[in-house]
Formats: C-alpha cells, sequence, structure tokens
C-alpha cells in the first residue's frame, strides 16, 4: 500500500498541488487554480485510491484445486509427498507445482486449504498429512479394512512469502475420473 499512497502524491505534485502530511494522513491542496489540471480534487484522489486498492486485491487472489485421477502407490513412511495431476482451478499468479503437490506462497496472509482422499476398502490403513513448510498440521486417518472411507481435513494457516504447504501420507490414496483424491486452498485475506 506504500507504494499507491507514493503514487498518490507523486500524481498530486506532478498536477501543481502540494502535499501537507500534518496528521500522517495526506492532504492535497490546489495550488494554481487557473491549471486545467490543478483541478485535480482530493475526491478525485479518493477514487484514485479506490481504484488502486481494487487493482491491489485483484492482483492478490490466489486459490488453486488439484485432483489426482491415478491412484497412488503404497506408501510405508508418513513423509512421502502426495503428487496431483492436473488443477481444476489455477489463478493467476498462484504457485502449485503438481510433481510434488506443493503451493508455495507469493502473497502473504491468511489461507484456507482442504483436503480429501479416498481409501479403498481391501486396502491398509491411509494416513494423510497437511504440512506447512514440513511441520504437520493436521492428520487425517482411516483404519476401516472393510469399507471405502473418504478421508478429509482443513486448516486455516497464516503463511508468510515463500512459506509451502503440501500433502503427505502413509497408505494408498484412490482416485480416478471421478477425482476423489484433491486438495484446494485459497487466499482468505491478505497480510
Amino acid at each position: 500500500m506504500k507504494i499507491y499512497v507514493a503514487t498518490i502524491i507523486s500524481i498530486a505534485l506532478l498536477l501543481g498541488n502540494s502535499v501537507n502530511f500534518g496528521d500522517s494522513t495526506p492532504q492535497v491542496r490546489r495550488v494554481d487554480r487557473s491549471s486545467r489540471l490543478a483541478r485535480f480534487e482530493t475526491r478525485d484522489l479518493r477514487v484514485l485510491v479506490g481504484l488502486l486498492a481494487r487493482e491491489t486485491s485483484v492482483n492478490q487472489r490466489v486459490a488453486f484445486t488439484a485432483v489426482r485421477t491415478t491412484n497412488t502407490d503404497v506408501s510405508t513412511s508418513n513423509d512421502t509427498p502426495l503428487p496431483f495431476e492436473k488443477t481444476e482451478t489455477l489463478l493467476p499468479g498462484t504457485s502449485f507445482d503438481l510433481k510434488t503437490g506443493t503451493f508455495t506462497c507469493s502473497v502473504p496472509g491468511t489461507y484456507v486449504f482442504m483436503f480429501s482422499a479416498l481409501k479403498f476398502h481391501p486396502s491398509s490403513d491411509l494416513f494423510v498429512f497437511l504440512r506447512k513448510n514440513g511441520d504437520i498440521v493436521v492428520t487425517s486417518i482411516s483404519t476401516d479394512s472393510i469399507h471405502n472411507e473418504q478421508v478429509s481435513g482443513s486448516a486455516v494457516l497464516a503463511l508468510q512469502q515463500g512459506d509451502t504447504v503440501y500433502l503427505t501420507l502413509y497408505g494408498k490414496a484412490f482416485s480416478g475420473s471421478w477425482q476423489q483424491t484433491t486438495f484446494s486452498g485459497f487466499l482468505l485475506y491478505p497480510e
């Protein structure tokens, strides 16, 4: 936001106005009333600030949904990353690596993450771990060997630029054309 305030102040000065910082809020005063460009009003600056703020929020939209369309291999370690095969949603500027199943934060803020994986009944246990920078945040477990079971979880996380969020699993996750194994995340609000 500091960049945008500086931009507004620069525009005001270029148009022949003066800027007063008395109460830390820039106040624009017209200097030359005869100049057509100098008729730039404070309300016009408010409109410009609103437009720039809206542009900022558009640039800070982050969201993804990644899906698997095939079964995973059986994992015997809870550190095995869960890769994905395609994205259903991937907004511009969102950093998601399908091969590692890793989201990398580019816009600091508060995020919502959700996941769901199918454990097929004849398989052994399925553990799915949501991790932030390698640390387990949420664990979901299925130990039912008689029924199919959807394992899911979610979390709200505060992230800084460069933080990573991904899933690991122990066991085997099933998926097919119905895309029963998914991972989604979105920016709730920027920092």
